[in-house]
C-alpha cells in the first residue's frame, strides 16, 4: 500500500476540525479541459503553486488513485471523516472521470458516500458525467461551470445543483472583498428574479467559515455564486 503522507487534510476555510479529501493535482490531467479556468486564473492552481509540498502529495495520490481510494474506506479514515464538522472534497484538483476509475474504485466511492452525512459535505466537480457518477455513489455533487455562466441552466436541467464564478472589478480579497463582490451579488439577484434559488458564497464575499455556512451542501440552493478571488 502506498504511503500517502497526508491521507485526509485539514480544510483551513472551514470551521475547526474540517477535513478535505483531494484526489489529483490542480489543473492536471484529471481536471477537464472544458473548464475555462484551467490554466487561466484557477484559484486552486495558484494556491497549490505556492505550496510545493501539496503538489508532491497530490501527485502521489494521482498516480496511485486506486490505492488512495482504498485507503479512504478504512475504518480509521471513515471515522475521521464522520467526525469532521465539514468535509470538502476536491479543494485541489478533481476526481478522475468515470472512464479512469475501476469498478473497485467506484465501489469504494459508494462506500464513502454511504458513510457520510451529506448535509456537511461539499463535493464540487466540473462535468455532468462526473456529477452523474457521484450522484449514483450517494453524493450531492455541485457542478461548477466556472465563468461559463450560460451553462447553468444546462446543469439544472440535468438534475444537479451548480456553482459559478463571477469576476468583479478586482479579485475579492482583503478588507474590500465585499465591495469587489458587487457583480456576483447582482448576478444572484438576476438569478432569483428568474425563480432560481441562488446565493453568494459568504466565505468569499465575507468572513463566514464553511461548515458554519452549509449552502454548498444544500440541494435546495440551486446555484452558489463565487466572486472571483
Amino acid at each position: 500500500m502506498t504511503n500517502f503522507g497526508t491521507l485526509i487534510g485539514t480544510y483551513g476555510k472551514g470551521v475547526a476540525g474540517s477535513a478535505t479529501v483531494n484526489f489529483t493535482t490542480s489543473g492536471g490531467k484529471h481536471c477537464d479541459h472544458s473548464c475555462p479556468l484551467k490554466g487561466n486564473g484557477c484559484y486552486a492552481i495558484t494556491t497549490e503553486a505556492m505550496k510545493p509540498s501539496i503538489t508532491i502529495n497530490l501527485e502521489r495520490k494521482q498516480e496511485n488513485i486506486s490505492d488512495y481510494m482504498q485507503a479512504l474506506v478504512t475504518p480509521k479514515a471513515i471515522r475521521k471523516l464522520q467526525q469532521a464538522p465539514w468535509v470538502r472534497f476536491a479543494a485541489f484538483g478533481s476526481i478522475p472521470a468515470p472512464a479512469d476509475l475501476t469498478l473497485q474504485d467506484f465501489k469504494n466511492l459508494r462506500t464513502l458516500g454511504a458513510a457520510l452525512d451529506h448535509s456537511r459535505v461539499h463535493f464540487p466537480t466540473e462535468t455532468l458525467a462526473k456529477a452523474d457518477m457521484l450522484k449514483v455513489a450517494g453524493f450531492t455533487p455541485r457542478v461548477s461551470v466556472a465563468t461559463n455562466t450560460e451553462n447553468l441552466h444546462k446543469v439544472l436541467q440535468a438534475g444537479h445543483v451548480a456553482s459559478c464564478a463571477v469576476k468583479g472589478d478586482k479579485l475579492a480579497r482583503g478588507k474590500n472583498k465585499r465591495a469587489h463582490s458587487a457583480q456576483a451579488i447582482t448576478f444572484v439577484r438576476d438569478l432569483r428574479a428568474q425563480g432560481i434559488n441562488a446565493k453568494v458564497c459568504p466565505a468569499v464575499a465575507g468572513n463566514a467559515k464553511c461548515g458554519a455556512c452549509t449552502a454548498c451542501a444544500d440541494k435546495q440552493v440551486q446555484v452558489i455564486v463565487y466572486p472571483m478571488h
